[in-house]
């Protein structure tokens, strides 16, 4: 019934012949370990909780007699625990995939830094051998280039270099 269909809650009694509770919920973990596991048993001994909760990871273990709204809520927990975890695997899931998409964005915008990067230093270079003085101001004031007969020109009295904002009363300049 299993392999035909997907169950969110299989609920076994402990004492069974040809296997307990325990062996057939264990199985069911291998097979389908999204599905929650409850053992019902009349006999609450310790041993058989523990071998329960070790070998077949129970979610529940229930007793018998059980009373029914009592046992209506447990289930109803099973189930709510169950629309957790796929909920989660479904989140965990898109994460992973944003994750990929997002690392390859990343790795596209270093490739693009790095030519960007080193088209700008080409130009640099370029630049700072021409002869005319040349300098390059940003739109928020701030030198981003200059050359040597640029510098030579300007830095009479004061250095001057890239990043030095234009406002700046030492040089004279505001």
């Amino acid at each position: 019934m299993l392999q035909q269909q997907p169950v969110q809650v299989v609920v076994s009694d402990q004492r069974m012949p040809e296997m307990t509770g325990t062996e057939f919920l264990s199985l069911v973990r291998k097979r389908y370990p999204n599905t929650i596991r409850v053992v019902l048993s009349g006999y609450a001994d310790a041993a058989a909780i523990l071998e329960s909760i070790n070998e077949g990871n129970i979610y529940r273990f229930l007793t018998k007699p059980w009373v029914e709204d009592e046992l209506r809520v447990n289930l109803r927990y099973c189930l709510e625990q169950h629309a957790m975890v796929e909920q989660n695997k479904i989140l965990t899931d898109s994460l992973c995939k944003q994750n990929e998409e997002l690392k390859l964005l990343t790795q596209q915008l270093e490739e693009l830094t790095e030519v960007r990067t080193s088209s700008l230093e080409m130009v640099q270079d370029l630049v700072s051998l021409l002869p005319m003085p040349i300098l390059g101001v940003s739109v928020d004031r701030f030198i981003t280039v200059i050359n040597l007969a640029a510098a030579d020109l300007l830095s009479t009295s004061f250095p001057i270099s890239i990043g030095m904002e234009i406002d700046c009363p030492q040089a004279g300049w505001v």
